[in-house]
């Protein structure tokens, strides 16, 4: 069976499709999306709907209480050849709801908001990129928020929904959650696609 995923954008006025399939050769798992890494994304800049258009009126209310009450910042994990085909759509679209949102990359762009780490690029460097991008948030954006979620670029989050899901718990608490994995080694690991730390795990993560 060859999957498929539908990829929907918006310009203007005109809305664009196109079905990807990846080659049957490839293997299917969380873990390899190796065939979308070359894929065109939209030229142009997606959009987002107004909330002021009829059928979508109201519907943000407890939303927008939950923002003050679970405050969430977004770091999102992407490189210099991302920042224009895959991170400037996540500042357009999801990321918008965050409470603040920084972009990690080798490269600063001011304009995207991303930050220059003094690291390398590719899975060689993975795990010295995700350090240096969580001493830089808890060195400059610790009290900015109460939750903390690393995401990748390729990744989608409803942040509404995020906020729900937190909003019982205590973020002073050592609280984190994610998608475990053990694909590779048997006590598992956390997927890297997105991560939440509560204020208090993560204190506690780089104080020890």
């Amino acid at each position: 069976m060859t999957a498929s995923c539908l990829v929907l954008w918006t310009s203007g006025d005109i809305t664009s499709w196109v079905t990807l399939s990846p080659p049957q050769s490839i293997e299917s798992h969380a873990h390899n999306h190796d065939e979308l890494e070359s894929a065109a994304g939209p030229m142009d800049n997606v959009a987002m709907h107004s909330s002021h258009e009829a059928h979508h009126a109201g519907e943000a209310v407890e939303a927008e209480i939950l923002k003050d009450k679970v405050r969430v910042l977004c770091w999102v994990m992407t490189n210099p050849t991302n920042h224009q085909k895959k991170a400037r759509h996540i500042k357009a679209t999801w990321a918008r709801r965050c409470n603040k949102l920084v972009f990690m990359s080798s490269e600063e762009d001011k304009e995207l908001g991303a930050v220059a780490l003094e690291v390398g690029e590719g899975r060689d460097h993975l795990w010295e990129k995700t350090k240096a991008a969580f001493i830089y948030i808890y060195n400059n954006h610790f009290e900015d928020a109460d939750w903390f979620m690393k995401a990748d670029d390729d990744t989608y989050v409803i942040v509404e929904n995020l906020r729900y899901m937190l909003s019982p718990y205590d973020a002073s608490h050592p609280i984190w959650f994610g998608c475990r994995f053990k694909k590779y080694v048997r006590q598992g690991y956390m997927s890297g696609g997105r991560v939440e730390l509560s204020d208090g795990f993560f204190s506690r993560l780089i104080q020890r």
